[in-house]
């Protein structure tokens, strides 16, 4: 299978799991956007608006001076949008400046002042927004008032301009033809124009005068407070899904399994902390300080699965391997060892890491004789193979529980642990010699499980020329260290060799995961 196909297996990540675990990035950009929309909300200058309203003239002076609309536009909607944009334009604003004598400029009373032309209504609001609610309601008179004047004034021009024409005409008219129809019309028209320059209003009248405000606009601490939660939370929530999809690491029961396409054996509780370049173990430790702790019932488990699998196919050579070093695989298959030594079963354990060789360290194991020097033909298996005491790493006392451990005590066997030896030269060659093989064979016959140690899968190949040699393979990983395209790997190479992979070890679990006993379950009452 390629690497192209195992990544059309990968499925996305649940987001109900993703935000479970990134949780605090949401609460603490809640947090932060809440912190902030207040601090703005109390330092900020208070905002007033006072609204000035504006009706617009349905009669008219000349609709009754010559039975039609001279001056007015027939389309309501568009005199409204064109008059409100003459509010708020500067020639408008220069004129309140000196009309009330503003200290501000031209630009800032624009930016001040906007208008809503109502067309159901025939009316336009003119609002003023400002830090002086006295101040924004005499500027909002001031702005409709001024717009009235100019729109009379403008009119009343066009007005002088049309006398004035009808004036001149008439001048050049003789005695009689001023007594005529046309003279007594025109000259009837020169006072109509002069009485309509009077009554002019300008198509609009302030209906509504600005009120001063008493409360301000802005800022509103509580609906600040609840835009800025609200904003906080959806940048939070965005945050935290991307993150976790940038984040391919495998933290969860379902990420090892759907990733991996594996089964987990088993959940081995975080113990201690991380392993050292000298030995010392941190995902968990050799041995069991407690007939009850959360490690024990993990092997415990672990051990119950690979029973299953024993007495339907047949498993009893087991290789342990994991992608990376510093997983917990020497302890795992350790700990498994005297799990099922524990049990009464007949173990053999070997170390096959032939580069980074912990297991003897762990045991208190000699390691000048062992597998190398028995593949270079330089010492027999009979020789090279040592007893481990299983009640070295037991607790020295066992209470009764459900589990019995009693009856484990009556049964634990010791069992026998061929160390790596001195580090060779050629590792890989020699786990893939004939030799390698017959190893396997002639401790096959001792025990009732041959549990094998090999080296890092992903770091070197010595793993995956045991793996075919073996009845089935389980993979170790440590939770929030592996990632997607690391499990994708692993599962690439073992399949190629055609291994037999029967589920997956996660180690380094907090919590105990999702699946994982409550250590506190076991205790007993002392």
């Amino acid at each position: 299978m390629g690497r192209d196909d195992t990544m059309e297996k990968e499925r996305p990540r649940s987001p109900a799991a993703a935000l479970w675990r990134r949780k605090w990035i949401v609460v603490v950009m809640a947090i932060l956007a809440l912190g902030v929309s207040a601090t703005v909300s109390v330092v900020r200058t208070p905002e007033y608006r006072a609204t000035a309203l504006l009706v617009r003239d349905r009669g008219s002076a000349d609709v009754t001076l010559f039975g039609t609309a001279i001056y007015q536009s027939g389309d309501v909607q568009r005199d409204l949008v064109t008059t409100g944009q003459a509010i708020d334009s500067e020639r408008v604003a220069g004129v309140v400046k000196q009309s009330t004598g503003s200290s501000r400029s031209v630009e800032k009373l624009v930016s001040m002042v906007t208008t809503e032309p109502s067309t159901d209504s025939n009316t336009i609001e003119v609002q003023v927004i400002g830090p002086d609610p006295v101040e924004a309601a005499a500027l909002a008179d001031a702005f409709a008032t001024e717009a009235i004047h100019l729109r009379q004034e403008a009119d009343k021009a066009a007005l002088v301009l049309a006398r004035q024409a009808l004036e001149a005409q008439i001048a050049l008219m003789t005695p009689a033809d001023l007594e005529s129809s046309l003279g007594r019309e025109l000259q009837a028209r020169v006072g109509q124009l002069t009485i309509l320059e009077q009554l002019q209003t300008g198509g609009y009248s302030l209906w509504q005068p600005a009120q001063a405000p008493l409360s301000p606009i802005s800022p509103q601490p509580v609906r600040d407070g609840v835009a800025g939660l609200a904003v906080g939370l959806v940048l939070g929530l965005i945050v935290a899904l991307a993150t976790d999809r940038a984040d391919r690491r495998l933290k969860d029961d379902a990420d090892f399994e759907r990733e991996f396409r594996l089964p987990i054996l088993a959940l081995i509780p975080q113990v201690g902390r991380k392993w050292k370049r000298d030995g010392e173990n941190v995902n968990g430790h050799v041995g069991f300080s407690s007939p009850y702790s959360a490690a024990l019932e993990s092997y415990r488990l672990l051990r119950s699965n690979l029973q299953y699998f024993e007495v339907e196919k047949g498993l009893r050579t087991i290789l342990v391997t994991s992608g990376l070093p510093q997983e917990a695989k020497t302890v795992t298959a350790t700990n498994l060892a005297l799990s099922l030594a524990i049990s009464g079963a007949r173990v053999v354990l070997i170390d096959s890491d032939l580069r980074n060789p912990l297991m003897h360290r762990y045991l208190h194991l000699d390691n000048d004789v062992g597998l190398s020097t028995v593949l270079a033909g330089a010492a027999r298996v009979e020789d090279a193979v040592k007893r481990v005491k299983t009640s070295d790493f037991l607790p020295e006392q066992v209470q009764g529980t459900r589990y019995s451990p009693q009856r484990e005590q009556a049964l634990q066997k010791d069992f026998l642990c061929l160390t790596s030896g001195p580090l060779p030269p050629n590792p890989a060659e020699l786990l893939a010699s004939p030799r390698m093989g017959e190893i396997l064979k002639t401790l096959g016959t001792l025990a009732d499980h041959l549990l094998i140690d090999s080296a890092p899968v992903l770091s070197v190949a010595d793993a995956v020329s045991l793996a075919s040699r073996v009845d089935g393979v389980i993979v170790v990983s440590r939770a929030s260290s592996a990632t997607i395209d690391q499990a994708h790997e692993i599962r690439n190479i073992l399949d190629r060799v055609g291994a037999r992979l029967i589920g997956l070890v996660v180690t380094g679990v907090k919590n105990g995961g999702k699946r994982a006993y409550d250590q506190g379950y076991y205790q007993q009452d002392s």
